[in-house]
């Protein structure tokens, strides 16, 4: 796809309070939609303030040394009590030409008081400092920044009428190296288990990568289960101790925002009659998959040409289909970047799903390790239980097909006709919505040349047969398939919602109707248009959709900048494969794919791990300078040229007060979960959760749970008998540092 890149049964109650020993610190306008240039976005609408522009001669009102009072007004955020704070610039700078002092206002035009002068901070038992730090869990979800004089919006974020309602101006583009945080961090994964509807999720396997990479720079071996031991300890920084846990120089960046042309506000299904609407996920998963595979020079195969691979539906299809090559019609714009038979290269689709994409036979080795299994029930949904037969081949099925492991499932299968027989196939191929993909180039029984094949749903249940569709005017033969008749062509791109503003139905393309003249202009790559950056392709729709908002965003009610900082991190599926999923025709990842903690979220950080900040640390916020590509100007055309730094603190790691649920008289039911919230996400490594301990009545109260020496495995019998079981954490809330347990029923019943 074309992207622009710049988420109960309760019984009686078991008292109890819960011991938190120390944890480990540091843990992680007007105008028409052609006009997307950076004019008319600034904080004067009236005027023309582009990147570049002033007077109307389109020089700079002034060269240098414009709006001198202009410079960041304060930071806000909440402190570790999950209060809002603010810091004033003044306070914050460091540079050259910092502000004597700031006097920013509020949205109500009230002034803002800096935290340090506060009635809270001044009546903190911990110190006016240390109440006026910035949590770093929330510091690196988002932090607000107010400025002194208006700002000129265009020189971080472009608007435009919106695609849904142009009476509402929409963000499409966002310059996210404005501004970066860069201070001590680390980097974290593990196997990530969701649980089911209303159990907790499970971190097992954690691995801290910034420890690895440390222990790797110093030739220190390490094996997964060592490392709780290993990354205990320090490493010498320039004569200065620091965790091996810590990066101290890690730079985090908000997150760019994505555009498409080929996904995104697409129609709606009717809801009644033949489906004519072609999705996008319906083009994704209909035209552009190859349902029988491709012969050796790449020609789609068929079964209406006699080229599919026939197979029986009851055998295994592994053997049966093993000339089956998959092939999918994907953006060229690649997204991942990884090695496969060689050396690293871009790919348009993940490594895990590659591997699914391949027989398993021709599969590199060494990328897949799975766990012994008998049957499929033994793996996981995205698996299969895939051995080797007495011909040395992948199998799943047979007396002879040995040594079977869990390994990544393969696309491919044999699927059975409506006459019973079957050919080889690719899974990820969908009837449901393909027809209003494809178009006839004759008249046919239902239609004429132009309709879609859709119109052959005469009883509209969505299910295209061959006695409903096939049709000797469209080519059908015997062994026809519906959807791959001669006499159908794809059609040229999904269908927009048609209540979108008329521009979003413009394309680049020849032979566009009067209307759409600017709007391709604006929008178009050369030579059908003079647009840069974003470009929309030839052939794709001219207005690309937002997929996803970037990190920095102004708020025009609060008349300050959200920064969002990239720390969340996740390699989600190509759109094909998003779309399969999404309608059961292929399995979920496992954990053996990576990093699934953010699965349910839109990417902010395209990696295979989670960044999260240090406690009790010092961080500096950087601010681009006017020699950088993209720097945050005022509407006056002034800069942040020497008192572009400002620095900050977090506090020490601690409970949020007033945090813990359930709070009146600790009551600990089977049907609940217990949860307390820290200032700072925790380090969920199996020896610091040990830390934990549960005890009933008071802190020196009998042992309940948890602790160093919990027994992981007891019974109920044996907890009976005096044994200590371990605390069971819910993973689920992690990244706004929760921690939560619950009472295994299993284990324990009802209490």
């Amino acid at each position: 796809m074309h992207y622009h890149r710049n988420l109960p049964r309760c019984v009686r109650g078991l008292t109890g309070a819960l011991l938190l020993l120390p944890t480990f610190a540091c843990v992680k306008g007007e105008g028409s939609l052609g006009d997307y240039t950076e004019s008319g976005t600034g904080t004067d609408t009236g005027a023309d303030t582009g990147a570049d522009s002033g007077s109307s001669g389109g020089e700079p009102t002034c060269i240098e040394d414009c709006d001198l009072e202009f410079g960041l007004g304060y930071i806000a955020g909440p402190n570790y009590a999950l209060e809002p704070i603010f810091r004033l610039g003044d306070a914050t700078c460091e540079g050259p030409r910092c502000p004597e002092s700031v006097s920013p206002v509020g949205i109500d035009g009230a002034a803002i008081e800096d935290c340090l002068q506060s009635e809270g901070a001044q009546a903190s038992p911990l110190g006016a400092e240390e109440h006026c730090r910035l949590s770093p869990t929330w510091l690196a979800i988002r932090l607000d920044l107010g400025f002194t004089t208006p700002i000129e919006r265009s020189s971080f974020e472009s608007v435009r009428p919106g695609l849904v309602d142009p009476t509402v101006e929409e963000p499409y583009l966002w310059h996210a190296d404005v501004v970066e945080l860069r201070g001590p961090g680390t980097a974290l994964r593990g196997d990530y288990l969701a649980g089911p509807v209303g159990g907790p999720d499970r971190l097992t396997a954690v691995v801290n990568e910034t420890c690895v990479e440390r222990l790797e720079a110093q030739g220190i071996p390490w094996a997964p289960d060592d490392l709780d031991t290993l990354c205990r300890g320090t490493w010498n920084d320039d004569g200065v101790l620091r965790p091996l846990k810590m990066n101290p120089t890690m730079v985090l960046a908000p997150y760019a925002g994505e555009l498409s042309t080929t996904i995104g506000e697409s129609c709606e299904t009717p809801d009644g009659g033949p489906d004519t609407c072609c999705s996008a996920c319906d083009r994704a998963l209909g035209p552009d998959v190859a349902r029988y595979g491709v012969d050796a020079g790449g020609a789609r195969r068929s079964p209406n040409d006699g080229t599919a691979i026939a197979c029986d539906p009851d055998g295994d299809a592994l053997v049966q289909c093993r000339d089956l090559v998959l092939d999918v019609e994907r953006d060229p714009g690649a997204a991942y970047t990884y090695a496969w038979n060689g050396a690293v290269q871009a790919w348009p689709l993940p490594r895990y799903d590659k591997l699914r994409e391949t027989h398993p036979d021709d599969r590199p080795a060494g990328l897949e390790a799975g766990v012994a299994c008998g049957t499929r029930s033994d793996c996981e949904s995205g698996q299969a239980c895939i051995g080797t037969n007495a011909a040395g081949d992948a199998c799943r099925q047979g007396a002879d097909c040995l040594e079977r492991t869990c390994r990544a499932e393969w696309f491919g299968g044999c699927h059975a006709t409506e006459g019973g027989s079957g050919f080889c196939v690719d899974h990820r191929f969908s009837g449901r919505g393909a027809g209003a993909c494809l178009s006839a180039t004759n008249d046919f029984a239902h239609g004429v040349a132009g309709d879609r094949l859709s119109q052959c749903d005469v009883n509209g249940d969505g299910h295209l047969t061959a006695g409903e569709c096939c049709d000797a005017a469209l080519g059908a033969g015997a062994g026809c398939d519906p959807f791959y008749q001669p006499n159908l062509v794809d059609v040229p791109r999904y269908d927009r919602n048609p209540a979108l503003a008329p521009e979003g139905a413009c394309v680049c393309e020849e032979g566009q109707p009067a209307a759409c003249g600017d709007t391709v202009e604006a929008w178009c790559e050369a030579p059908l248009g003079a647009a840069s950056d974003p470009a929309s392709p030839a052939g794709d729709y001219a207005v690309p959709v937002v997929t996803r908002a970037g990190g920095v965003r102004w708020d025009e009610d609060s008349m300050q900048l959200g920064v969002r900082l990239a720390t969340i991190g996740n390699l989600p599926r190509a759109n094909t494969e998003s779309c399969a999923e999404a309608r059961g025709l292929i399995g979920l990842r496992t954990v053996a794919d990576g990093w699934l903690a953010n699965a349910a979220f839109a990417a902010e950080l395209l990696e295979d791990h989670d960044l999260a900040l240090c406690s009790g640390s010092t961080y500096r916020l950087v601010l681009a300078e006017s020699g950088a590509d993209h720097f945050i100007r005022s509407a006056g055309n002034g800069n942040l040229d020497g008192r572009s730094e400002h620095v900050i603190e977090t506090p020490q790691l601690r409970i949020v007060p007033n945090s813990l649920f359930p709070s009146d008289a600790v009551e600990i039911q089977s049907c609940s979960t217990f949860e307390v919230a820290l200032s700072n996400l925790y380090d969920p490594s199996e020896v610091n959760l040990r830390k934990l301990e549960l005890r009933e009545g008071a802190a020196d109260g009998p042992l309940v749970a948890g602790g160093a020496d919990c027994d992981p495995l007891a019974t109920a019998p044996e907890i009976a008998a005096g044994a200590i079981p371990c605390l069971d954490f819910d993973a689920g809330d992690r990244v706004i540092g929760k921690l939560k347990f619950y009472v295994d029923e299993a284990i324990h019943g009802q209490v």
